[in-house]
């Protein structure tokens, strides 16, 4: 179990935050769309990003440590995930890993880039705060729940 100092790895799916075809075109269109080996590091430790990473395709992990520093899978992301999203819009460096399981089509989004798009599309950018927010509550739940075993 992550202890009370780890931050929660957050992620998104395009889809759970309503973007369509014509939002992921417009993505498309700012960003770099990329094909990725198997084994491709997507995100790495300690690194802030300055891409947002939208998985199109393929299947990747999210790794964490284990006590005698050993990498294990917290959690596969396939298509329609955002990677490295709550970690470069504040600037926070990465402090687990994320690496393509299956060879992946991305979009590589600059933040700056990534922000006025969710500028352009106010109702997204609700869905992708409400979304922080939830995770955030239930991380500081698990958190305390760690905390009075």
């Amino acid at each position: 179990m992550p202890s009370k100092n780890k931050k929660i790895r957050m992620t998104g799916n395009l889809f759970k935050f309503g973007i369509g075809s014509s939002q992921i075109e417009k993505l498309k269109k700012i960003g770099k769309t990329k094909l990725l080996p198997r084994g491709e590091c997507l995100l790495s430790v300690g690194s802030v990003p300055d891409t947002v990473c939208v998985l199109l395709q393929g299947t990747a992990d999210i790794l964490a440590q284990d006590s005698r520093g050993d990498l294990f899978s917290v959690r596969t992301v396939g298509a329609g995930e955002i990677l490295g999203l709550t970690e470069s819009i504040a600037n926070l460096p990465c402090d687990t890993p994320a690496y393509a399981v299956t060879e992946c089509k991305v979009i590589l989004i600059a933040q700056d880039n990534f922000i006025e798009f969710l500028k352009a599309e106010p109702a997204i950018c609700i869905k992708f705060a409400s979304a922080i927010a939830t995770r955030l509550l239930e991380g500081i739940g698990r958190a305390a729940i760690s905390e009075s075993d």
